[in-house]
């Protein structure tokens, strides 16, 4: 399988995920058990985690103590649109790529972590097809910035038979 043009996210549209445990969030504990594939931003590739539905997005990297180098998370967004993200409750400072039209848009460079109450808030004005954060440094080490192309290894049959993706009843295949 080759890289697919960020686009092909298109074809996920329909899918819901459905979890049996209790929140991640509520429990202070890092989310596990998230698909994965690969992300290639300027000719680097890069291996993430996905993070299908609203609570996985809200969870992210949340309680983390570390991201290894070549690693990150993926928050694909079907339709594109305004994002924001913050880093309450995030231990490990990142790097946040943007991503639209298939290239990166803009590179938040080593976001620290917040611990209190009022957290700053990175987002851009466009609406963006997904957001990849990755290990605080790696944008600059890797030289990456906006114009970038960005390409996702994707196994759709794969993704979707991940046990933490299932079809909600009544909403599509």
């Amino acid at each position: 399988m080759g890289f697919l043009v960020v686009g092909l996210w298109v074809l996920l549209f329909g899918v819901a995920v459905t979890q049996a445990e209790e929140p991640a969030m509520a429990l202070g504990k890092p989310q596990t058990g998230l698909p994965e594939t690969q992300v290639a931003v300027g000719g680097k590739t890069y291996h993430v985690e996905v993070a299908i539905t609203p609570q996985q997005e809200q969870i992210g990297l949340m309680y983390r103590t570390r991201l290894p180098k070549g690693h990150g998370m993926l928050f694909p967004f079907i339709p594109p649109r305004r994002v924001s993200f913050w880093m309450k409750n995030t231990k490990i400072s990142l790097d946040m790529l943007f991503v639209g039209h298939g290239h990166l848009l803009h590179v938040f460079e080593d976001v620290s972590p917040c611990e209190g109450e009022s957290c700053t808030v990175y987002g851009i004005e466009e609406p963006v097809e997904m957001v990849l954060e990755l290990p605080a440094g790696t944008a600059h080490r890797e030289h990456l910035q906006a114009g970038d192309p960005v390409l996702v290894k994707l196994s759709l049959e794969k993704l979707l038979q991940h046990p933490s993706a299932q079809p909600v009843p009544g909403k599509g295949k």
